[in-house]
This record gives structure tokens, C-alpha cells and sequence, in this order.
């Protein structure tokens, strides 16, 4: 189901954007491929995801360095926002966000409830400790092969947010059968795995981490995701 609010490119590369941004089944999700491929728009898409759809939630964003997520990864959230189209406004609710450039984070304002990304650099010596403090319900990491594999584990961890879907079961049924998604209320009772008394109830969000990376041969990233068993040759 494409949310309001996405605009995910045109052919293949659009659809495997789409699959990342919305993939919720799992919580860890890893996407690695050559430079330029839209990796980095694909995780920017997966938060405005987030926000779109679990209002109030916390949301980590992470690199390296924050010097290099200010001077990369930050500009390809700000465009994948512009290309949404909202509105950046001021302190106070004044627009569908705004940047609080001194604290690293971001505010939206596109429900009642305000929904917030923080973005820092992992290879600093206080992440573990701004991880704790706020407690993302999702986290997500730019260029992950710059850092190691324990601080990714780590960032998951501290995924303990409780946050709930902005729709029932029963709205998201009937959108997905409007889009030809489902065949109708069984089968979406089926695919979210309730009863009729469940209709009206929100889904929880399921804590997790996505992050994308640069295909660099047999590093840590292949062996976790691709190689587990190091029986693979790259």
C-alpha cells in the first residue's frame, strides 16, 4: 500500500525503494548495491514512512560522522520531504515541520501527536548514551559499513518505543482493497492475523533497524545478511 505523502521514482528502482520504505516484517532490513543506486533515498523514504504513519514516534538517524550525515544524508531527507510536499515552518507548529538545528532533530506536525527524527554520529563517544536517553522506535543507519557491526546491534536494542499505527485494521483493509492490494475484509483478516473484534484496534509498530550500504566484498555487513554461515564466495 503506498501512503500519502511517498513519491517513490519511476520502474524497478521505484518498486524496490517502495519495498524497503514499507517493509515492516522484519527488524532488521539491509539494502546493499553500488554507489548511486538510491540507497540513501530509500532510508529517507522509510522515515517519512515512519513519521507518516506512527504519530509520535522517535526515530534515530545515524552515519559515521555527523558531519558527513549533516553534509549527505540530512540534504536527501530534506529533498525526499520537499518532494512530498511539505513544508518546512517555523518554531511552534508553523508548517508540517521544522529543523532544530542546534538539538540535531526534527519535528512533525502531521498529526496531533508530534513525531521526531534525531540524527548524530555513531563513532562518537555518547551515542550509546543518546540512544538510551530518548529510546527510538526505530532506527536508522546511512553507509553502515563506515561503522562496526556492535553499534548497529546496539542502535537495535535500544529500539523499545511503543507506537501505534495511525489507522485501524479495519481502514487499512478497506485501502488496501480499494487498491486492488487485498480481495476483500477475509483476506485482510488473514494477512494481519485477527479476528473480526480486532477491526477497530490499532496495529503496534514493530521495533527495528534498516540501514544501507555500499557493496565492499566480505565485510561485516555480507556475513550478517548475505553470509551467515561463511560458506559464500562474493
Amino acid at each position: 500500500m503506498v501512503e500519502e505523502g511517498l513519491t517513490y521514482a519511476a520502474g524497478p528502482a521505484g518498486e524496490k525503494q517502495r519495498i524497503f520504505a514499507e517493509l515492516e516484517d522484519f527488524t532488521e532490513v539491509c539494502v546493499h548495491g553500488r554507489m548511486g543506486s538510491g540507497k540513501t533515498r530509500a532510508l529517507c523514504m522509510a522515515i517519512l514512512f515512519d513519521v507518516i504513519n506512527y504519530p509520535g514516534c522517535r526515530v534515530a538517524l545515524m552515519r559515521s560522522e555527523s558531519t558527513l550525515l549533516k553534509k549527505s544524508t540530512l540534504e536527501t531527507l530534506f529533498s525526499v520531504l520537499r518532494q512530498a510536499g511539505l513544508r518546512e515552518g517555523k518554531e511552534g507548529k508553523d508548517g508540517d515541520y521544522y529543523h532544530f538545528k542546534n538539538d540535531s532533530m526534527i519535528e512533525f506536525y502531521l498529526a496531533e501527536e508530534v513525531s521526531r527524527v534525531y540524527y548524530f554520529g555513531l563513532n562518537t563517544g555518547d551515542y550509546k548514551e543518546k540512544l538510551k536517553s530518548f529510546e527510538p522506535f526505530r532506527a536508522y543507519v546511512d553507509e553502515a559499513s563506515e561503522v562496526s557491526e556492535d553499534k548497529v546491534v546496539f542502535s537495535l536494542i535500544r529500539c523499545r518505543q511503543e507506537v501505534f499505527h495511525r489507522f485501524s485494521f479495519e481502514e487499512r483493509i478497506k485501502s488496501l482493497v480499494n487498491d486492488g492490494a487485498l480481495d476483500g475484509m477475509e483476506d485482510g483478516l488473514k494477512k494481519f492475523g485477527i479476528g473480526e473484534g480486532d477491526l477497530s484496534k490499532r496495529q503496534r509498530g514493530k521495533n527495528l533497524i534498516k540501514y544501507v550500504a555500499n557493496d565492499e566484498g566480505n565485510n561485516w555487513i555480507w556475513n550478517r545478511m548475505v553470509n551467515p554461515y561463511r560458506d559464500k564466495p562474493h
